[in-house]
C-alpha cells in the first residue's frame, strides 16, 4: 500500500505541476488551455485527496497523515527532478 499511495501522490503533484504554464511548456512544449488547466488542477487535487485518504484508511489518522507527508516529500522531489531533467 505504501507504493500505491506514493504513486497516487506522484501523479497528483505531476498534474498540479503540469497545470502551470511554465512547467507545461517543459513537459508538453505548449501551455495548457484554460479548460485543460482546470482539469489538471481538479485531477491533481482529487489525487492528492485520494492519497491522503489511502494513508488514513490504511494506517489510521495519526500515522496515515505522517505517511501522506512522507509521500508528498518523496513525490515532490521526484517531480522537481523530472522537470529539471526534462529541460535539458
Amino acid at each position: 500500500m505504501v507504493v500505491v499511495g506514493l504513486f497516487i501522490t506522484l501523479f497528483g503533484l505531476t498534474c498540479l505541476a503540469a497545470s502551470q504554464s511554465k512547467n507545461a511548456r517543459v513537459l508538453f512544449s505548449e501551455p495548457p488551455s484554460p479548460a485543460r488547466r482546470r482539469a489538471l488542477i481538479a485531477a491533481g487535487s482529487a489525487l492528492l485527496a485520494a492519497s491522503a485518504g489511502t494513508g488514513v484508511a490504511q494506517y489510521g489518522v495519526g500515522v496515515g497523515l505522517v505517511m501522506f507527508c512522507a509521500w508528498l516529500t518523496l513525490a515532490g522531489w521526484a517531480v522537481v527532478l523530472l522537470i529539471s531533467w526534462r529541460r535539458q
